[in-house]
């Protein structure tokens, strides 16, 4: 077996490539919920899904800002406490917004058998538990981040 003498892909290059990957599935999830009632492709959807359509909206639109800047201004490179302020912005709105579409549930499962109402329920609750733990250790990072001084980087690499 021999060896390939080209170099291997670089952690840098492996993280941009999960950022703009995650901006590109972001932005197509952005234009289905903007369309998903216009579709009709779920029939369980209800009408109640408007409401929740604008902070979904906004609650991608800041993930994929976040990763957009990520991507440019190399998040390797950055320093803990940008990091962990962009981080927790980031959850945080996306909190509020799943903390809304439980509050709304604009969901009607009657007419199948399984008890999707509670499943689904229960997924909520455990993304906003999730979230939240989330977001409290992104400030608490923060704060840690803030409270001491940082050095910087010594090389920087494109």
């Amino acid at each position: 077996m021999t060896q390939s003498n080209q170099p291997a892909i670089s952690r840098q290059t492996w993280r941009r490539i999960g950022y703009g990957s995650a901006i590109a599935a972001q932005a197509a999830f952005l234009i289905v919920i903007n369309n998903i009632r216009d579709w009709d492709w779920l029939p369980w959807l209800t009408d109640e899904f408007d409401v929740v359509v604008g902070i979904m909206s906004i609650a991608l639109i800041a993930s994929m800002l976040a990763n957009l800047i990520y991507l440019l201004f190399s998040i390797a490179y950055a320093s803990k406490w940008s990091r962990s302020a962009l981080t927790a912005a980031s959850i945080g709105i996306t909190l509020a917004a799943t903390v809304r579409l439980y509050q709304v549930f604009p969901f009607d499962f009657d007419r199948y058998s399984f008890n999707w109402d509670t499943l689904t329920r229960a997924v909520l609750i455990f993304l906003i538990v999730s979230m939240t733990l989330g977001l409290l250790f992104h400030l608490v990072q923060l704060i840690a981040a803030l409270a001491r001084p940082e050095t910087p980087p010594t090389q920087l690499h494109a």
